[in-house]
């Protein structure tokens, strides 16, 4: 069986909850929440707009998604690696 990254967030969220232990400092905990933000970013996000109209990542906000110069849009933010859900504007620039 293979698992999707939602599944395995879903899996190990359910499994772990937002912390592992309640210790200060602990590197279970630490390593648990590193797991949690790596699979979150596989977790496509839609597209948003800033002020500009500039079309961003949801995640870290910037406009590193896309090739303003090509109009070709990039599967991944190239500033955090946030999956990038483009929506019905995949097939538009």
């Amino acid at each position: 069986m293979k698992m999707t990254y939602k599944a395995a967030y879903i899996y190990f969220k359910d499994y772990f909850g937002e912390t592992h232990c309640a210790m200060k400092d602990c590197i279970h905990c630490d390593a648990v929440r590193q797991m949690f933000m790596a699979i979150k970013k596989q977790l496509p996000k839609k597209v948003e707009k800033n002020e500009d109209d500039f079309k961003v990542c949801p995640n870290c906000k910037s406009i590193a998604i896309k090739d303003y110069t090509t109009g070709i849009k990039f599967k991944y933010c190239s500033e955090c690696g946030q999956a990038i859900d483009w929506g019905k504007e995949n097939d538009k620039n």
